[in-house]
Parts: C-alpha cells; sequence; structure tokens
C-alpha cells in the first residue's frame, strides 16, 4: 500500500483524482463542498516531502488541465476542516505537516470548497483536480 487519495475516511475507496462538479449555469447552487482522505490504511509507514524529507511540508494542490475554459483552480478552497473553508485562501494550497504517519486512524481530511464562476453549464467538468508534492515513504 502507498499513500493515496480516497473518498472515504477507513481509506478503503481510491479517489480518482477528477474534481467533478455539476453546478447550475445561473449560480444559483452556490458554494459546493466536497471531502477527501489522504492516507496509507496499512500501519508502520511514514510519507515525507521528497524535496528535504522531516522539513519540508507535504502540500496539496488543486491544478487545472484545461486553463481558460470551465472551473479554474482560483475558485477552490482547500482547508483541514469544513469550517476552515470560509477563511481560506481561494487557489492556495493546503499544507499537512512535514510528516505522515500511516494507518486509518491518521487519514487527513482535505475539505474542498468550489465557489462556482462560470454561468456557462459544464456538467462533470473534470479539468481540476488534486495533487500532492513528491514524498517519500518508509516503513517504520
Amino acid at each position: 500500500m502507498t499513500f493515496a487519495y480516497y473518498t472515504d475516511a477507513a481509506l478503503t475507496a481510491a479517489f480518482s483524482g477528477d474534481l467533478s462538479f455539476d453546478h447550475k449555469s445561473d449560480l444559483s447552487d452556490g458554494n459546493q463542498d466536497r471531502v477527501i482522505y489522504f492516507g496509507n490504511p496499512t500501519d508502520g509507514y511514514t510519507a515525507q516531502a521528497t524535496s528535504n524529507p522531516g522539513v519540508d511540508q507535504i502540500t496539496h494542490s488543486i491544478t487545472d488541465a484545461d486553463v481558460g475554459n470551465g472551473h479554474e483552480a482560483t475558485e477552490v478552497r482547500l482547508a483541514s476542516t469544513l469550517a476552515g473553508l470560509d477563511s481560506a485562501t481561494p487557489g492556495a494550497a493546503l499544507d499537512h505537516g512535514n510528516s505522515l504517519s500511516s494507518g486509518v486512524a491518521n487519514a487527513v481530511a482535505l475539505h474542498i470548497r468550489l465557489a462556482n464562476a462560470v454561468t456557462a453549464l459544464h456538467s462533470m467538468r473534470v479539468d481540476l483536480k488534486i495533487e500532492r508534492n513528491d514524498i517519500t515513504e518508509t516503513q517504520d
């Protein structure tokens, strides 16, 4: 097993990596929130940033595969908690410490909010993705 994104806190359902949002073209549906989880369900592993292990942060960010078409990464906020989405900076990366331990109990929640700014109807756009910096995994 390796550290990856999951759709459930038990780390059993792998996340595809595509952020898809259905929305109304008149923007009447407001913000849309999602939560995904990052972790490794198998105990006994540690993840650290490859660039400077134990010092640099493990960072999650939103990327846009089709800039200028559909939703933009700057429409998305990331936070560790649902309440944190209100004050999160749109388009900013989210740091989750310089070391993460594996195991379901150590799964990291990533709360995602799309503040829709697209008036053309784009159902199930998949040009937005969640990514992280390179990590190195070691067995404890």
